[in-house]
C-alpha cells in the first residue's frame, strides 16, 4: 500500500509515514523525510536563541543566580517562590512574572476566579471554625483597628451612621442583650423584619433629628421594652432616643443592679489603688 504526502506530494510506502490514530487512514499526513527537514529548519531557526539562553543560564550558575524563564534575566534566588518538584527547589519564573502571568489569567475569567475565591474561602472557615481562638481574634480585630483607624471612620460614616446600619447594629444589640439575660430571641430576627418595623414608627422623624444633630449619641433613636422582664417582642418594644431609653433603663431594677455593681467596682479599684500607692 502507498500513501501520497500532503507536503511534497510524491506517492510512498506507508512504511514512511509515522503512525497517527487519530487519522482515519492510521497514519500522519506527512512522511519522515519533510517531517524531519521541518524539525531541522525549525532547529536551524531558534538555535541562536538557545544558544544565547544556555549562555545566560550558565553565567547565571556561575554567579550563583537563576534565570528566569520569563523576562530571560538572571536574578537572585530570593526572587523565586519555592517549588520542591524541581531540581534547584525554585520555580522557573520570578515574582514579578508570576504576579503578571497570574493578573493575565484572571482578568481572562474574572468570574471564574471570583467564585473559586468564595468557595475557597467558605471551605477554610468550616475547616478552621473548630479551631477559632476568640482570644487571637479579638486581638486580631484590636491590632487592626489600631492600625487602620482611618478605614474604621471611613466605615462608621458610610454604614453605620445610615439608616441600613442602624439597623443591622440594633439587630445585633437585641441578639446580643437577649442571650446575656437568658431571653429567647427577638421577635424580629432579622435585618428585613426590623426594617419593615421601623416603617410603622416615627423613625423617620427621629433619624432626621439624628442627622441634624451632627450624629449626637443622645438623639440617636434606640428601641427600649416597655417591660424589662420580657423577651423584645413586637408587642413589648417602642422606639425612642438613646437618651429617654438611657433614663429608662437606670430606673430600672436591672439598671440600679448594674449601678451598685459599678460603685463596688470602682471602690474596690480605688482601694487598690491607694494600698499599691507609696
Amino acid at each position: 500500500m502507498k500513501k501520497t504526502c500532503t507536503l511534497c506530494l510524491i506517492e510512498k510506502p506507508t512504511s514512511e509515514f509515522h503512525v497517527c490514530r487519530s487519522s482515519t487512514s492510521g497514519l500522519q499526513t506527512r512522511c519522515k523525510s519533510c517531517k524531519a527537514q521541518l524539525a531541522l529548519e525549525r532547529f536551524q531557526k531558534l538555535k541562536p536563541e538557545r544558544a544565547a539562553l544556555q549562555l545566560k543560564k550558565q553565567e547565571a550558575q556561575i554567579d550563583a543566580k537563576k534565570l528566569c524563564f520569563g523576562c530571560k534575566s538572571a536574578k537572585e534566588t530570593s526572587e523565586f517562590n519555592s517549588k520542591s518538584s524541581t531540581k534547584d527547589g525554585l520555580q522557573s519564573y520570578c515574582r514579578p512574572c508570576m504576579r503578571r502571568a497570574s493578573e493575565a489569567s484572571i482578568a481572562k475569567r474574572p468570574e471564574h476566579y471570583r467564585e473559586a475565591s468564595r468557595i475557597g474561602s467558605i471551605r477554610r472557615y468550616y475547616e478552621n471554625r473548630g479551631s477559632l481562638d476568640k482570644v487571637a481574634a479579638r486581638a486580631r480585630c484590636r491590632k487592626f483597628f489600631e492600625l487602620h483607624p482611618e478605614r474604621i471612620k471611613a466605615h462608621k460614616l458610610k454604614f453605620v451612621r445610615t439608616p441600613k446600619g442602624w439597623v443591622c447594629t440594633a439587630l445585633q444589640g437585641m441578639r446580643q442583650k437577649s442571650k446575656r439575660r437568658g431571653h429567647p430571641p427577638p421577635e424580629l430576627n432579622s435585618v428585613r423584619a426590623v426594617a419593615e418595623w421601623i416603617q410603622t414608627t416615627d423613625f423617620e422623624k427621629l433619624w432626621n433629628a439624628y442627622v441634624a444633630s451632627g450624629f449626637e449619641t443622645n438623639l440617636k433613636p434606640s428601641i427600649d421594652r416597655f417591660n424589662n422582664d420580657l423577651p423584645y417582642l413586637t408587642s413589648n418594644i417602642r422606639l425612642v432616643t438613646w437618651r429617654e431609653n438611657l433614663l429608662a433603663w437606670n430606673q430600672s431594677e436591672e439598671g440600679k443592679e448594674r449601678a451598685r455593681i459599678g460603685c463596688y467596682r470602682r471602690a474596690a479599684f480605688q482601694r487598690l489603688s491607694r494600698e499599691l500607692t507609696p
